[in-house]
This record gives structure tokens, sequence and C-alpha cells, in this order.
């Protein structure tokens, strides 16, 4: 009787240790929404209400601070797991808050929309993995929207809604602001309706799998202060033919950047002094063919102010050498513009 009477107590504990664990899974919950106390100053997390039992249903509101018994509190990332197979249908992150952790969303298969706001710039693993019927994922600008970077493909919700929305505008062309330095990984990637793409000077490093499977892209130009592109950047364009790297010093590339690329028909041009460097270097020497050409001709005929984007403003090569006409195909500057003919 005494085993019998001993199991029965240890089995009797430890169900209210877990009782007792699942039941301070949050600090406090304001308008429905659970939050945990973090170790410092009056910040907090977004959290679910116990581990057995989820809450949330509906559309979400997530500010990035809460008010009680007269003390304002921030919040600064939503937590792991915290709306993991719930049943909501909208989430609007207010900013201010920083990131999503690991699994936030996972199997929230009624998601349809979520807007993320300027301040949010991480996404953890499998943020959004199995978010089935995820139709739109809403960003603040182009800015958020090329820097924002996540852990994994399932962190982004790119990968479920193969498109992105910028003030309710669907993206198909990405021109990243002047200043941006770095492209965030997988920031792009899962897009085949972008099309066009404008890399600035201030850009120096391009993060993993930042253009993976955008399929839309036939030519990119990367700016001449490149120094480093991440692994699997460019993998899956299978539609990218042609390349322009203005820079002087070769960037390094990680491994699998060109993957899926059909580098062997495709073209690379960079500048003529570095022609045998980047035919040497790992990562570019497999290009089909590679062409040199004076960049500082084409940075003289972009600052000239006479030449006008028109029909009659005279056409000049890569090289800065005048044409007589329009080439059928590859690329020509004409009223200080770059045009690519197919």
């Amino acid at each position: 009787m005494r085993k019998i009477y001993s199991f029965q107590r240890c089995i009797a504990f430890f169900s209210f240790l877990f009782m007792s664990t699942a039941s301070w899974a949050y600090y406090f919950c304001v308008d429905g929404i659970y939050y945990e106390r973090l170790s410092y100053g009056k910040n907090l997390y977004v959290t679910y209400k116990t581990t057995w039992e989820q809450v949330y249903s509906g559309d979400i509101y997530i500010p990035a601070k809460v008010e009680v018994s007269g003390v304002v509190w921030n919040v600064n990332y939503i937590g792991e797991k915290a709306f993991n197979g719930s049943s909501i249908t909208s989430v609007t992150i207010e900013n201010g808050v920083r990131s999503i952790e690991k699994e936030a969303f996972q199997s929230c298969q009624s998601l349809i929309t979520i807007k993320l706001p300027e301040s949010l710039m991480w996404a953890g693993k499998n943020a959004f993995a199995f978010c089935e019927n995820l139709e739109r994922v809403e960003f603040a600008s182009m800015s958020h929207f090329c820097q924002m970077a996540y852990e994994s493909q399932q962190a982004s919700p790119m990968f479920i809604t193969r498109c992105a929305y910028i003030n309710g505008v669907k993206v198909t062309e990405a021109k990243i602001p002047d200043g941006v330095m770095d492209i965030g990984s997988f920031a792009f990637a899962y897009c085949p309706d972008i099309t066009s793409v404008t890399i600035p000077e201030s850009v120096i490093t391009i993060k993993n799998n930042a253009f993976t499977l955008d399929t839309g892209l036939t030519s990119i130009t990367l700016p001449g202060k490149l120094k480093t592109i991440e692994g699997y950047a460019f993998s899956g364009c299978e539609n990218l033919t042609s390349v322009i790297c203005l820079a002087s010093t070769v960037p390094t590339v990680y491994d699998g950047v060109f993957n899926g690329v059909p580098l062997s028909s495709a073209t690379l041009y960079v500048p003529l002094s570095a022609l045998n460097a980047y035919k040497n270097a790992d990562g570019w020497r497999d290009f089909g063919t590679i062409v040199g050409f004076d960049p500082s001709a084409v940075e003289e005929l972009k600052s000239n102010n006479n030449l006008n984007a028109n029909e009659n403003a005279p056409i000049y090569d890569l090289m800065g050498r005048r044409l007589q006409q329009k080439p059928a195909s590859g690329y020509y500057i004409q009223g200080g513009k770059k045009y690519f003919v197919k």
C-alpha cells in the first residue's frame, strides 16, 4: 500500500507542477493579448496563455506599448510559438515591435493577411511555416522590405504568398533606397513577379538567399562598393542571363550564389581593369561570357546633363563608344540611362 500511495502522490505532485508552470506562461493580459515580462526595464514580449491551450482567434492587433495600472510597458517582440496553431485570420503589428521569434505563427492555417511595421527587422526559424492560406504580407516601405532578414525559408511569409505589398501596391520593381548597406537574408526571395531591381552604391553586402527563386529577374546591376555576396543569394533565378558588376575589386562570393542560373549562356559585364581577376575568381569565372567595359565612361554619360532620355539622344555602348543605332541585343546607354534589349 505504501508503494501505491507513494506513486499516486508522485503523480499528483508532477501534475500540479506541470499545471502551475503552464498556468504562469504569461505575466498579464491586455485586450486579449498575453504578455511575459523581460528581466530588464519595463519590457514585455507577446506569448501564449498556457502551454496546452491556444486561445487566440480572429483579427489580432499587437501594440508597441501597453499600459497596466498606470505603468507603460514596451512590447519588444513576439515570442516563440506565441500564436502557434491558433485560429487567427489577420495580424497587424504596431511600429516599435522589433522581431518575431521562431515558430511564432507556425501552423496558423486560418491566417490570411499580415502587416509588418518598419521597426520589425527579424523573423526566426519557421515563423510562418505551414500557414498554408496566407495570401498577403504588407511592408511599411521599400527600405523595410529590403533590410528585413529571415532565419530560414519558412521564416519568410513570401515562401507561401510568392509576393509582397508596400502601401497596398504589389511589388514588381524593387528600387532599393540609397543609404542601405545590407540586403537582408531572404529579403526578396520567392517573389517571381519582381522583374527589376535597382541596387544603390551604398550596398556592400547581399545576404544569403536574398533573391532566391526570383524567376522574373533577367538582368541585374551590382554596385561598385559591393564587397560580399553570401550563399545562394541568386539561386534559382533561372532567367537571369545578364549581370553587370561595377566593382573594380572582385566581390567575395560564397557557395551556391548562382545555383540554378544558366551561367553557360549568361554574360557578366565587369570593369575592364578587373577583367582578368573576374575570369579567375571563384563564383565569377563560370559565366559563359565575361566582357570588360570602362565604368568611368558610363559614369561620365550618367552625369552629363546635356543628354536627354529621348529618341534623339546619342547612343553609346558600355565602353562609352558612340553607336550609329540601337543594338539588336544587350546593353546600351541613351540619354544618360542604361537599357537592355533581349
